[in-house]
C-alpha cells in the first residue's frame, strides 16, 4: 500500500468518530433533552449569568463589539472574552471531558453537546432547529449559522465549525477553509472543525495540506499501541484549553483594571 492509499483508508476510519455529530445527523426530541443532560445543570444556569454579565460589560464599553474585530485564523491572533465564573466552569468541565478521550470515545458526544450548550438553551435550540432544515441549495441553513455568527460572534466555535462544513459541502472550499481556521484559533482542539479542514484539501487535492491536517486529528483509538498517538493529542489539546482559560483570565483582568481606572477617574470629576 503506498503511502496515499495509507493515508485515505486512515481518513475514512477516522471519519467513523464523527458519523454521529455535526449538522448532518438528527435527533428526535427525545434525543435532544438526552443531550442537554449531559451537561449539569448548574452549567447551563451560570451560563445565562455570563451572557447578562457580557451584555452588561457591551453597553460599558468594556467590551468590544465583534463586528470590528478581525477574524481571527491562529490561536495566537483570537483574544477571547473574559473569563467568569461560569466559563471557568465550562472551560474546567470541558477538560475533564478531553482527558477522558486518552481510552475511550465516550465523550465524543458530550463534548459536541457541551459545544453546542456555550451559548445556553436558547441558541443550542438554534442550532437544533437548523438540523432540522433541509432547504434547497442550504440556503436557509447558510443564513441561520450566519444569523447565529452575528448574534454571538466567532467566541462560540460550535456554529463557525458548522458553518465551515455546510460550506464544505455546497462546494465552496476557499471560504470554508477560512471559517475552519476561525473556528480552529477559538477552539485548537475541535476535532470536527480539524476533520473539515482534511476534507477541504482532499477536494483540492493538496495531499500535502490533507496529511498535515490528518496530524492534528483525534486519533483512532489503537490498543496494540496502547493508544500512543491518541493519548498525545488529548495532552496537547488539554494544554492548549489551559493556554486559553489563562488567556480568558488575563482579559478579565484586563477588563478589571480597565474599570477601576473609569471609576478614579470618574471621583477626580466629582
Amino acid at each position: 500500500m503506498d503511502s496515499s492509499s495509507f493515508f485515505l483508508v486512515t481518513l475514512v476510519a477516522s471519519m467513523s468518530l464523527f458519523s454521529g455529530s455535526a449538522f448532518l445527523t438528527q435527533q428526535s426530541s427525545h434525543q435532544q433533552r438526552t443531550v442537554t443532560r449531559m451537561i449539569p445543570d448548574e452549567l447551563q444556569e451560570l451560563e445565562k449569568a455570563r451572557a447578562n454579565f457580557e451584555y452588561l460589560m457591551k453597553t460599558e464599553g468594556l467590551l468590544k463589539d465583534d463586528a470590528i474585530l478581525p477574524l481571527p485564523h491562529k490561536k495566537e491572533e483570537y483574544k477571547p472574552r473574559p473569563l467568569t465564573e461560569s466559563s471557568r466552569q465550562r472551560r474546567q468541565f470541558e477538560m475533564k471531558l478531553l482527558a477522558s478521550l486518552e481510552d475511550s470515545d465516550e465523550a465524543v458526544e458530550e463534548l459536541v453537546a457541551l459545544w453546542m450548550l456555550e451559548r445556553g438553551e436558547e441558541a443550542f435550540g438554534a442550532l437544533k432547529q437548523m438540523e432540522q432544515v433541509c432547504s434547497p441549495g442550504l440556503v436557509e441553513e447558510e443564513n441561520m449559522l450566519r444569523g447565529l455568527l452575528d448574534e454571538f460572534g466567532v467566541h462560540w466555535a460550535e456554529p463557525v465549525s458548522r458553518l465551515a462544513a455546510l460550506l464544505y459541502f455546497k462546494g465552496n472550499s476557499a471560504e470554508s477553509m477560512q471559517w475552519c481556521e476561525v473556528a480552529l484559533a477559538v477552539k485548537p482542539w475541535h476535532f470536527e472543525a480539524v476533520h473539515t479542514h482534511v476534507l477541504n484539501a482532499l477536494r483540492e487535492n493538496d495531499l500535502p495540506t490533507a496529511v498535515r491536517w490528518q496530524r492534528k486529528a483525534l486519533p483512532p483509538l489503537n490498543r496494540k499501541t496502547n493508544n500512543k498517538a491518541r493519548r498525545a493529542w488529548v495532552k496537547r489539546a488539554v494544554s492548549d484549553a489551559r493556554e486559553s482559560m489563562a488567556k480568558a483570565e488575563a482579559v478579565a483582568e484586563e477588563m478589571k483594571r480597565g474599570k477601576n481606572a473609569i471609576m478614579k477617574e470618574s471621583e477626580i470629576w466629582q
